[in-house]
């Protein structure tokens, strides 16, 4: 007795662990069954498992009821009556029976449905159930550990063809171990919809009438005075609908349009309030004050998470073309290592090389400057290119 228990409370484990894993069934629900059971208690172990004639005991009626409740976790608890007879020259325990006998039994299962791994919208649904029963024949009592699984073939969300197949074995002096089957139909009825009546509210409850609340419809089938339909709609009519609609959208469109152009003004004037730097002569180097003039340029950068800037590095008006457009190039690309480094992503950022100041230069033309004018002529360009 005490290995059937460990059995019972592993088998138990199992189920309740697999239960937490797998998704959910559609809702909870309950569940009634009823059918037909045919017992094997012929002692073979099995090895005679369709020997219908010789081992098998069945009545001609139905005689197995069920209860059960379903989660959506998949887990199954059930209850079964059940109501069978073993008549005279059937075999029970390796003996053919000298009498008939009534046998009766009441099970207490907890289960789990594998319809979710299979599919949760599908027909096909196993399970497997454990748990206790007691059993009474010819005229003794004795409990039972009972094990098994079956399958529901589900003809649609309420009902289903169900085939089971438990075994039980018992656990007083005797062990009188047998197999029980099963072969019925199951129920899932839907007792919000039962009780809501036909999704009308339940009303004059004592009277246990439900009203109907009237809606237009009623109103025009109770009706004898003639309806006026509206006339079908003109070409004329049908084309102002549709410019109309078109003028919609437009009106729509030049309103993003405006919104979009006050953003993008808005992102170039506080791109150009930054301090921009001016390298030193043929140089490349970032020095001490230019760390915080691009720190400005790294917090606008911040503040607009989704703006894209081309960095431009100029160079005065000295110098050969081919010297400069070399210098131009590492001038912006110091800055766009600067700012990646600093956390701005590099796809944000375009360095490109310019051999002559694109922004209001007072060195043109190979005109002369004065060393502020040269320097002023050296400072990077910060043009907004997206947002």
């Amino acid at each position: 007795m005490k290995k059937f228990l460990h059995v019972l409370w592993c088998s138990l484990f199992i189920l309740l662990a697999t239960g937490q894993l797998h998704a959910q069934y559609s809702e909870n629900g309950w569940l009634l069954g009823g059918g037909f059971n045919f017992i094997d208690d012929s002692g073979t172990g099995g090895s005679e498992a369709f020997n219908f004639s010789d081992n098998w005991s069945s009545v001609a009626f139905p005689s197995r009821f069920s209860l059960g409740y379903l989660l959506d976790n998949g887990m199954i608890f059930q209850g079964f009556a059940s109501y069978n007879r073993y008549s005279e020259d059937v075999m029970v325990n390796g003996f053919a029976q000298q009498t008939d006998w009534n046998y009766y039994a009441l099970d207490g299962l907890v289960g789990y449905g594998f319809k979710n791994l299979i599919d949760p919208r599908g027909w096909f649904d196993p399970y497997v159930q454990t748990g206790m029963g007691l059993k009474r024949l010819a005229g003794n009592n004795e409990l039972t550990f009972n094990l098994g699984g079956g399958f529901n073939f589900w003809i649609n969300e309420r009902f289903a063809v169900n085939l089971s197949t438990l075994g039980k074995w018992g656990l007083d002096e005797g062990n009188d171990n047998h197999i029980q089957h099963g072969l019925g139909v199951v129920f899932k009825p839907d007792f919000k919809k039962l009780f809501a009546g036909n999704g009308g509210d339940l009303k004059d409850g004592a009277k246990g009438i439900v009203k109907k609340e009237e809606t237009p419809q009623d109103d025009l089938l109770a009706s004898t005075e003639p309806v006026a339909v509206a006339p079908d709609p003109s070409v004329k009519e049908i084309e102002q609908r549709v410019k109309d609609s078109i003028a919609a959208v437009m009106a729509k469109q030049r309103s993003l349009d405006q919104k979009a152009e006050i953003i993008t003004q808005r992102l170039k004037k506080d791109l150009a309030g930054i301090s921009r730097v001016s390298f030193s002569t043929n140089s490349s180097y970032l020095e001490e004050n230019d760390y915080e003039q691009l720190d400005q340029l790294i917090a606008f950068m911040n503040y607009y998470p989704s703006a894209v800037i081309e960095i431009r590095g100029n160079v005065d008006a000295r110098g050969t073309e081919e010297y400069n457009a070399w210098l131009s190039v590492r001038r912006a690309g110091r800055i766009k290592t600067y700012l990646t480094r600093s956390g701005i992503h590099p796809d944000r950022i375009q360095a490109v090389g310019s051999i002559k100041n694109k922004t209001e230069s007072p060195c043109q033309d190979d005109q002369p400057c004065s060393d502020e004018e040269l320097a002023k002529s050296r400072q990077v360009e910060y043009v907004l290119l997206d947002y």
